[in-house]
């Protein structure tokens, strides 16, 4: 279950360390709602200041830190025209809807990628959280190696899903290249990417170069069934939009 960042009034920000704040009050429902309908996973992308927060919070209600994972994850960019020269090497085009072609690109990224730690990418998944974002799928002789979904008010890649990694690759490097072809225009002619285990290398590769954001990340299992071991973000296939 994800939870999201609440919204507080200027006289309870000052008084976020007090235990009886509304913010550990949500909290704790939300934990115990999770699991009552059989969630073991709770996480959530704040914004990084929200950490330290989490880290002063948790302990007051009885969570030991020592089972939370917290990080903060890097973001790159690139030149939406870095292969503007280039012509499209696979069939690449706009996708509004995802049929069963999505639905059988998760179970072989599951399979092949491998995946452990990663929302479930299915048909369903992608038609609620994907409305609104330039999706572009890439297909090899109509098999779909996998698609790239990048948010138009800022270029970032939200989402992003291939086979196997060096399919993600070809996909990430083809949906740039298809931008110039399609003449979409982003922000500041800009791509970015969220730098996690499963994207660093592709953005080395293709040389994104770090900008000054960054995202916050943290999990926990309420139920202490997921070992602290298993949710380290080496372990995660994770994107903005999860």
């Amino acid at each position: 279950m994800r939870l999201s960042a609440p919204i507080l009034t200027k006289e309870f920000r000052a008084r976020i360390s007090n235990e009886s704040h509304p913010i550990t009050g949500m909290y704790k429902l939300g934990a115990k709602t999770a699991f009552e309908k059989g969630f073991n996973l709770i996480y959530s992308f704040p914004v990084p200041a929200w950490l330290p927060v989490i880290k002063l919070m948790f302990p007051k209600i009885g969570i030991d830190m020592k089972k939370v994972v917290t990080a903060q994850i890097e973001c790159s960019a690139l030149s939406a025209k870095a292969f503007s020269d280039e012509k499209n090497k696979y069939s690449v085009s706009i996708s509004s809807s995802f049929n069963d072609d999505y639905n059988a690109l998760w179970q072989s990224a599951v399979e092949n990628f491998p995946l452990n730690n990663a929302i479930v990418r299915n048909s369903n998944w992608l038609n609620w959280k994907l409305g609104g974002h330039i999706v572009l799928e890439v297909r090899q002789e109509n098999k779909l190696l996998g698609y790239a979904a990048v948010k138009k008010e800022n270029g970032l890649v939200e989402d992003a899903l291939a086979h196997t990694p060096d399919d993600l690759e070809t996909v990430i490097k083809e949906a740039i290249i298809a931008l110039s072809v399609l003449k979409i225009t982003l922000p500041n002619n800009e791509i970015k990417m969220m730098q996690t285990h499963a994207t660093t290398p592709i953005i080395e590769k293709l040389s994104f170069q770090e900008i000054d954001y960054k995202f916050g990340f943290w999990c926990y299992s309420p139920d202490n069934s997921i070992s602290v071991e298993k949710l380290q973000l080496a372990r995660w296939f994770m994107m903005p939009n999860d």
